[in-house]
């Protein structure tokens, strides 16, 4: 899938696009990567201004390379790489922050945003939603047919048909 909003290097680590270039979007989800296109215009539309999207920012010297697919350096363990159920791992699951006019969006903002407009065509594809992290986590794994909102500390579940 050919995305105008993202480079491929922003949806991974350094070492994992050395080696695959550009072919490395066939380990993406293409619903994942449909959300992610899409919901760039809808935030710009709904916000207004200037809109960013940052997953990994290592290709501008920044310090996330593991937020879109992660490889096994993530775990540096091989052990951890296959107990781990982490949807990045699949390149179903990212992790993202939403800056208006250079100015970061509350994550709960945007959890928030996503799930009151779960049934547009391009989120109904969300299927999974992390909270109480400071950063946006979505993914496309198989739950149902709901959207699941898991939070991370109290592990407190909430679904939304």
């Amino acid at each position: 899938m050919q995305l105008k909003n993202f480079r491929t290097e922003e949806f991974f680590s350094p070492e994992t696009f050395a080696i695959h270039g550009n072919k490395c979007m066939s380990m993406m989800d293409s619903n994942l990567l449909l959300f992610i296109e899409n919901f760039h215009p809808f935030c710009a539309k709904h916000f207004g201004g200037k809109v960013s999207i940052v997953i990994n920012d290592w290709l501008w010297g920044g310090e996330f390379s593991q937020r879109g697919f992660r490889d096994f350096a993530y775990w540096s363990d091989i052990d951890k790489f296959i107990k781990s159920r982490s949807q990045h791992k699949f390149g179903r699951g990212l992790d993202f922050d939403v800056y208006v006019d250079k100015v970061r969006i509350d994550p709960a903002i945007i959890r928030q945003l996503i799930i009151d407009n779960r049934h547009l065509f391009f989120i109904d594809a969300i299927n999974f939603i992390e909270d109480g992290v400071n950063w946006v986590h979505v993914d496309t794994r198989h739950t149902s047919e709901f959207l699941v909102v898991w939070h991370v500390s109290t592990g407190d579940v909430k679904t939304y048909g």
